[in-house]
């Protein structure tokens, strides 16, 4: 192998980019989200209204649960909450599902700090997430997962952390 080889020679991906590189694909296409959907599920999103708004709904979009966000399936929950950015600082927010009221999901949200809760209704039953967001955020365009470690901090099996931007640790 001569010298330049080295610069030249063709990339191989590992089996972990490749993993990557398709769960990045799913995470930004509705049709393979909907594609992995079965049964009734399938069929109620596939036929569901293809809107960012959803006709005859009131109130403020996503606050109330008489308008809530069309998403595409349980998968299009995920996503489009995952591409949630508070409006004021741009950061991220995270979320679980605190329940369900007449088949219009509820998410409680918040920000790193813990200080931001919100509270959004999610219809899961339409082919593709809404293109609007609700007040006070904002919505990335496109899903993006970072590859590397995240570099604010890290989590042991032993239960320590360790902040490395700032090289301190929760004293554990």
């Amino acid at each position: 192998m001569g010298f330049f080889d080295a610069f030249f020679k063709e990339h191989q991906r590992t089996k972990s980019e490749e993993i990557y590189d398709k769960a990045l694909q799913i995470f930004n296409s509705p049709e393979l989200q909907n594609q992995a959907l079965s049964g009734k599920l399938a069929d109620k999103v596939t036929h569901g209204e293809d809107c960012d708004i959803i006709p005859g709904s009131y109130g403020r979009f996503g606050h109330d649960r008489t308008n809530p966000i069309p998403v595409n399936g349980p998968s299009g929950e995920f996503v489009y909450l995952s591409r949630l950015r508070l409006r004021r600082t741009g950061s991220m927010v995270f979320f679980h599902k605190a329940g369900s009221v007449d088949g219009i999901d509820v998410f409680e949200l918040t920000n790193v700090s813990g200080k931001f809760v919100d509270r959004l209704y999610v219809d899961m039953y339409h082919p593709r997430c809404s293109r609007r967001y609700p007040e006070g955020y904002t919505l990335e365009k496109e899903a993006v997962f970072p590859r590397d470690r995240p570099s604010f901090g890290l989590f042991r099996n032993d239960g320590f952390f360790f902040n490395r931007r700032r090289g301190d640790h929760d004293g554990k």
